[in-house]
């Protein structure tokens, strides 16, 4: 009970930072004064808080065996705990979608650097993955299950970034035209885009102005209330680790990942009068 003692008393602290707790992390932004009064912009469309089903049925579907984040919570705790410890989470996540705080340990996460080569030489050598809070993971996805009733359904030329979306069918279909080229002697191009470092690379700005136009403000603000400057732990496995406030990057949001992609793509695409 100890969690739900301290996630109370911090939804307390939080709830005096106003609607927009995330704007520390977006002090670097380059607006214009016009751009920046948008970026206050609010509508009063609520989002809807979840029923304690709702949460029972998301902490039920979540992948069991993971590790744990800075808090060491696992999210079998949650899949096992007593009704009134979900009705307790529940009310967490609603007083977050209500007004836009939460408890900042969700936000922390441990970065652990993966060699991609056997004898790693320098950073580039690494890849890091992020490690977040159980908590977070289920508020996240409850987030996603908001902003994919709002926007359109998914075509059929994305794959991947998404359950159930292989893109087998797509290497198949691009080997097809490239042989049908190659035996008519017609010429065939074929467009390869690797964005390096994408995720770390994102502009935040940018970004909440593509969600606000497929998305009521609001949850806009809730899900840009999940990417605030916050701490993480960089672990490489000794004892003392070491901790940094992260500044940008989109790499711990891979809960919203494949929806964010879909916005920005659906932007880019109609912007460009690209077809399907």
């Amino acid at each position: 009970m100890n969690f739900l003692e301290l996630s109370r008393s911090r939804l307390e602290e939080n709830s005096q930072n106003g609607l927009y707790p995330y704007l520390h992390g977006f002090t670097n932004c380059t607006k214009s004064k016009a751009q920046s009064s948008e970026f206050h912009k609010v509508t009063k469309k609520a989002i809807k808080s979840p029923s304690t089903d709702t949460i029972n049925n998301i902490i039920k579907q979540m992948k069991k065996g993971t590790v744990p984040g800075p808090d060491q919570m696992v999210i079998e705790l949650y899949q096992h705990a007593p009704e009134v410890f979900v009705k307790q989470v529940t009310k967490i996540i609603g007083k977050a979608c209500e007004n836009n705080s939460f408890p900042q340990e969700w936000v922390e996460t441990i970065q652990i650097p993966i060699p991609k080569k056997a004898r790693p030489q320098s950073v580039n050598d690494y890849r890091k993955i992020s490690i977040c809070n159980a908590g977070y993971r289920i508020y996240a996805t409850y987030l996603l299950k908001l902003l994919d009733e709002e926007i359109e359904t998914m075509g059929n030329y994305q794959a991947a970034f998404m359950r159930y979306r292989s893109t087998d069918d797509h290497i198949f279909v691009v080997r097809r035209i490239l042989d049908e080229k190659w035996k008519a002697g017609k010429p065939a191009y074929v467009l390869q885009l690797d964005i390096e470092k994408a995720f770390d690379s994102v502009d935040f700005c940018a970004l909440y102005d593509i969600l606000r136009t497929r998305v009521n403000t609001t949850l806009a603000n809730r899900i840009m209330s999940c990417l605030k400057e916050h701490t993480s732990i960089l672990w490489f496995g000794q004892k003392n680790p070491k901790y940094h406030q992260r500044k940008r990057g989109q790499t711990r949001m891979s809960t919203l990942t494949s929806a964010f992609y879909h916005c920005v793509g659906r932007r880019f695409k109609n912007s460009r009068g690209v077809s399907q």
